[in-house]
């Protein structure tokens, strides 16, 4: 019995939604939502603030920093049906309250941060009667399919926060191997030069995404994979119908350039990689900074190529570079152990540990390594704590 009753009760209450969802979808055909040039979901509204959910969008860099004015940076809210009227739009950080949402400043199109959200008030009239809506907007930085990248290019490949830009032309139409990979070594686009001649399987999700990227000729396309170790053969695709090819000399393809098949007819699309990390900010408003030491950078040389880190009480910590986390629950051991740094010479402006669990006794003891410093700096901090290093 009373399992029925459990179910019965289950049942009102997923009707008593559906039946609420109706009624809002019959109300209005709700709002298209443009945040800089980006169209965005926005999910079903809610009738009362403090329960809109919502959905997250993603958005990057180079559009929440657009200027207001710019072209094909626009943001708009507009209602899909002429019985609705969009009353007021506010931007709010990640954690802020809305309870005074009323008063709040509203949106004027300015700066988006990582985790920042939109709350949109509407009102919608139907058979005399009007009902106020509340829709909600998160957003994230980051790209997407099809977005332009950092470099100007096309992202076309997403794998958890590392990205493939293509460049949007081909770089050259009749080309060797050795033409090929020289093309793209030598390429500087949007001010980055760090652009390469795809794999072989790299060139195949290229292929795949080829109308998203776009501006591709149903023709051959050298890839950077030989077929075999000697390098006698290179891999290409065909673009015309996905078929992988193979082309080079009996001497070696790239080793040996003047030996290049004379196949002067094939495309070159160069392409790069690039990882963004979370944008989580560790210093943020309900974080305390226990201890933190300013250095020069001119002894720190304005990078950090190794740094040791160690503790007599087994912290757990946080690590971030310039507040991008790297690398969450790390355990300190009482011997300095390396931790990675991510680039042999990463450009920093500050490292910081954020102390999860700070073990017996409660005050965490860090001894911090830098190689560049050529010394030990001893700090300390409690749990949800922030120990921090910064350059001046």
């Amino acid at each position: 019995m009373k399992k029925l009753i459990g179910l019965l009760i289950m049942s009102f209450v997923l009707n008593a939604n559906y039946a609420s969802a109706q009624k809002l979808t019959e109300v209005t055909d709700g709002i298209n939502v443009i945040i800089k040039g980006k169209e965005v979901h926005v999910g079903r509204p809610s009738t009362a603030l403090a329960k809109t959910a919502g959905e997250t969008n993603i958005i990057t860099p180079e559009q929440a920093n657009a200027s207001p004015v710019a072209k094909g940076f626009e943001t708009s809210f507009t209602p899909l049906d002429t019985t609705t009227v969009v009353e007021k739009v506010i931007k709010y950080s990640e954690h802020s309250s809305t309870d005074n949402f009323e008063k709040d400043a509203a949106y004027t199109n300015e700066t988006i941060n990582d985790s920042d959200f939109f709350v949109i008030k509407a009102t919608a009239s139907s058979q005399g009667k009007t009902t106020i809506l509340y829709y909600k907007v998160g957003i994230e930085l980051g790209y997407y399919l099809g977005a332009v990248g950092p470099a100007g290019g096309i992202i076309f490949n997403i794998k958890g926060n590392t990205y493939l830009e293509s460049a949007p032309n081909d770089q050259r139409i009749g080309a060797t191997p050795s033409q090929a990979v020289n093309s793209c070594d030598a390429l500087t686009l949007g001010s980055y030069y760090d652009w390469f001649l795809p794999s072989a399987s790299e060139l195949k999700t290229l292929y795949v995404n080829r109308e998203t990227v776009g501006n591709f000729a149903k023709d051959i396309y050298w890839s950077s994979s030989d077929r075999n170790p000697y390098g006698f053969t290179v891999w290409a695709l065909n673009f015309a119908n996905g078929n992988k090819e193979y082309y080079g000399s009996r001497d070696g393809g790239r080793s040996r350039p003047e030996c290049d098949d004379e196949n002067k007819d094939f495309h070159v699309r160069c392409i790069r990689s690039f990882t963004m990390k979370s944008l989580s900010k560790v210093l943020d408003k309900n974080v305390v900074v226990a201890d933190e030491q300013t250095v020069s950078s001119e002894s720190l040389g304005d990078y950090i190529s190794e740094l040791y880190v160690s503790s007599t009480n087994g912290c757990i910590v946080d690590y971030y570079l310039d507040n991008e986390l790297v690398k969450k629950n790390i355990k300190l051991s009482d011997k300095l152990s390396k931790i990675p740094v991510d680039y042999e010479y990463h450009p920093i402006a500050s490292v910081a540990l954020l102390v999860k669990n700070t073990g017996e006794p409660s005050l965490c003891t860090v001894n911090i390594k830098v190689k560049e410093l050529n010394k030990s700096l001893s700090m300390h901090a409690e749990a949800g704590q922030v120990i921090s290093i910064k350059l001046k």
